[in-house]
């Protein structure tokens, strides 16, 4: 569905990350409003293992545990950019 410029504004819709746990794959998929077409890493580092792919989808297995704080935007095709800030956090892995 096409929408008209300016009837619609860019938006990430995801709140919140859902924790990793250490040596367990990891995948989320970002979700964003009117057209998110570009994601990157605009602050701060992922987790060591997980990656950002530019459709939104982070994936892989975290090697390191801890709380990483990151701030992730996405670009539409008119060239707007919008940033949001989330934490994720790498559990240890269970006995």
């Amino acid at each position: 569905a096409l929408s008209l410029p300016g009837c619609c504004t860019l938006k990430i819709n995801t709140d919140t990350l859902p924790p990793a746990v250490e040596g367990v794959e990891y995948y989320h998929e970002m979700e964003s409003e009117c057209g998110g077409n570009l994601w990157f890493l605009s602050a701060g580092n992922l987790p060591p293992g997980i990656a950002l792919k530019s459709d939104g989808e982070i994936s892989g297995v975290p090697t390191v545990p801890g709380v990483y704080f990151i701030t992730l935007g996405v670009d539409d095709l008119s060239g707007h950019t919008v940033v949001k800030g989330f934490e994720i956090i790498v559990l240890e892995e269970g006995p």
